[in-house]
């Protein structure tokens, strides 16, 4: 997943100092994710910036991750 500053829509702010931030899911894509995992994803995401900072959270979230990572392969195994 790529992450990028990016202007948000009415923001005040001029373009060099964006605000926001845009997600890509590409590679979400690439993997076979579809909108299920994307919001997945997003939990994910939002576990850790609300809540990174208590015990056990990054852990949780990286194997969450990881699992899921398994579940779909970038390159799947020839039978």
């Amino acid at each position: 997943i790529i992450v990028n500053r990016n202007v948000i829509p009415g923001d005040e702010k001029h373009a060099a100092e964006p605000s926001g931030i845009r997600i890509g899911t590409a590679g979400m894509a690439a993997r076979g994710m579809d909108i299920t995992q994307a919001a997945v994803v997003a939990d994910l995401i939002d576990r850790v910036l609300t809540q990174g900072k208590e015990p056990g959270i990054i852990d949780a979230v990286k194997a969450a991750v990881i699992s899921l990572c398994q579940q779909f392969p970038v390159f799947k195994k020839q039978t």
